[in-house]
């Protein structure tokens, strides 16, 4: 009885080891939903993205957004802390629907994001 429990977690570990690594590792930790204006352009370009890979389901109020908010914070701040010349990754699960599942994969080279971190809200 307590083997089939040990399997599932030694396929379970293999599957996430042979994973292709597109979960940015600067993404995990606590979640930061809160909207900070001076980010405003990089939440819309943030949306806009997600809203183009999810029939524009991400940007409607609930979990998929705050999800997508969280992203941009984390990339923000992660940006000021260890600059990187492109950023990238795909969020698995973003929305689901009745029309299924959406993921979301975005790539934003560091001088895209500073030009977005300089527009003000609706530009």
């Amino acid at each position: 009885m307590r083997l089939l429990p040990a399997l599932m977690l030694v396929a379970g570990w293999g599957w996430a080891s042979a994973a292709p690594a597109s979960f940015p590792d600067w993404l995990g930790g606590r979640p930061d939903t809160s909207f900070k204006s001076e980010r405003c352009g990089v939440y819309e370009w943030f949306l806009a993205r997600a809203d183009e890979q999810s029939e524009g389901l991400a940007s409607q109020p609930g979990l998929a957004r705050k999800r997508v908010i969280n992203l941009a914070n984390k990339l923000v701040e992660q940006h000021r802390v260890a600059p990187r010349q492109v950023y990238e990754g795909r969020v698995k699960y973003l929305v689901f629907s009745d029309a299924g599942p959406f993921h979301f994969g975005f790539r934003i080279t560091a001088e895209g994001l500073e030009g977005l971190l300089q527009e003000a809200c609706g530009e």
